[in-house]
C-alpha cells in the first residue's frame, strides 16, 4: 500500500538553504519545516481528546519553535513533559 505522506511545505527552499546557508541554520530550518509539516498533517485529522506527543521538544530548537508557533492561535496548550517531550490534547 502506497501512502502519500506530506512533504515539507517548502522543500525546494529547504534544499536551497542547505546549499547556501551555514549548516546549523539550514538544519534548524529543516527541523522546523519537518515538525510543522507533521503538525499540519495530523492536527486536522486528530479527534477531540486525541494526543500529539513531540519528542526533541526541549533539545531541538526547531521542534520547539514549530510546535509553539503552530499552537500559538489554537485553544490547546502545549504541555512540556519531563525529559525531552511535549504534548497537546485536542479540545
Amino acid at each position: 500500500m502506497t501512502r502519500n505522506w506530506p512533504r515539507p511545505p517548502n522543500e525546494t527552499a529547504l534544499v536551497d538553504a542547505l546549499m547556501t546557508r551555514p549548516r546549523a541554520k539550514a538544519v534548524l530550518e529543516l527541523i522546523f519545516a519537518d515538525a510543522w509539516g507533521v503538525l499540519q498533517f495530523f492536527y486536522p485529522r486528530l479527534l477531540r481528546g486525541g494526543i500529539i506527543v513531540s519528542h526533541d521538544f526541549a533539545s531541538a530548537r526547531g521542534v520547539r519553535e514549530a510546535v509553539e508557533e503552530f499552537f500559538k492561535n489554537l485553544p490547546e496548550p502545549v504541555i512540556e513533559l519531563a525529559g525531552d517531550q511535549a504534548m497537546v490534547v485536542k479540545l
